[in-house]
């Protein structure tokens, strides 16, 4: 009986990788939804190869069952985060839950070998699939705050250029072009989100709503205000370059306040490690005398 248990064990575990690989092989590989901004990250991790490539197929597989499920408020925050991170890897929520869900295994399936060859605690494995869950999530919030920190410390310059390239002829995409020509190697992050916005305006968008988009995509208050002006000055008539003008120095005189700000609550944080060291110090310096003190009394 026991070696029909096995028998069988055998059968379904084969069973079912058999399953998986034929559902794998038969993925239709142009049905990734490569298409506009998403697509181009997509694609760009298969050229580039890799973990994420390998696991291309199985994640998009998984999303396949997870994608039906109604998840409305888990789905839009995921999307929000997805956007905000620069569409990352080209992946929309039901992927990103898929591989989630495969670094959870990963991580379980690592725990369970700790536990089993190096006598490890069994609370390793739940802690494991825990941190493996959450650990993509983390890693796209990461690159959303990297994103929006590099945009708002290449913005002035940036709005500063582009109101020089409108004042010497330039319309303003023309000049959010020449901005993208200049400095795509320095400042990634904002020459993508500006290539995204001339994108945009070329296949018909209206400026106004391309602006919006890009607000939405890096919600931090510099784009705002760069944004605003922008409408502001399209509303009621103003020169842009101007406006634009006016708007960099202000975006540089915010950052100033911003490095003030920090550099004082740098201070205040740096009082309670140096108090710590002093305290040790007294301790290192203190402990012969207490020492000699405690033998004599003895």
């Amino acid at each position: 009986m026991l070696w029909l248990s096995a028998a069988a064990a055998i059968l379904l575990i084969a069973g079912g990788a058999a399953i998986i690989a034929y559902e794998l092989a038969t993925e239709d590989a142009s049905a990734a939804g490569l298409l506009g901004l998403r697509g181009l990250r997509r694609q760009e991790v298969l050229e580039r190869g890799g973990l994420l490539a390998s696991l291309d197929p199985l994640v998009r597989w998984l999303a396949r069952w997870i994608r039906p499920l109604s998840l409305p408020g888990i789905r839009a925050r995921l999307e929000k985060r997805l956007r905000e991170a620069g569409d990352w890897a080209g992946y929309d929520a039901p992927e990103l839950i898929a591989l989630s869900l495969l670094s959870a295994l990963s991580a379980s399936v690592a725990g369970a070998i700790a536990v089993r060859a190096m006598d490890a605690p069994g609370a390793i494995v739940p802690f494991g699939a825990c941190l493996g869950f959450f650990l993509p999530f983390n890693h796209v919030s990461a690159t959303a705050v990297r994103r929006q920190r590099e945009v708002n410390r290449s913005l002035p310059p940036a709005v500063d250029l582009i109101a020089l390239a409108m004042s010497a002829g330039l319309d303003f995409s023309a000049a959010i072009r020449h901005v993208i020509e200049v400095s795509h190697t320095q400042h990634r992050a904002l020459t993508e989100e500006l290539a995204y916005v001339t994108r945009q305006m070329s296949l018909g968008v209206a400026r106004r709503r391309a602006l919006e988009e890009f607000a939405q995509r890096v919600p931090i208050e510099p784009v705002r205000h760069f944004v605003g002006a922008t409408q502001q000055s399209e509303e009621k008539g103003t020169p842009l370059a101007e406006t634009l003008k006016q708007q960099a120095a202000t975006l540089r005189n915010r950052r100033s306040v911003q490095g003030e700000e920090a550099a004082s609550r740098a201070a205040v944080l740096m009082m309670v490690p140096l108090l710590l060291v002093m305290a040790s110090i007294l301790v290192v310096l203190m402990s012969p005398f207490l020492i000699r003190g405690m033998d004599a009394g003895l």
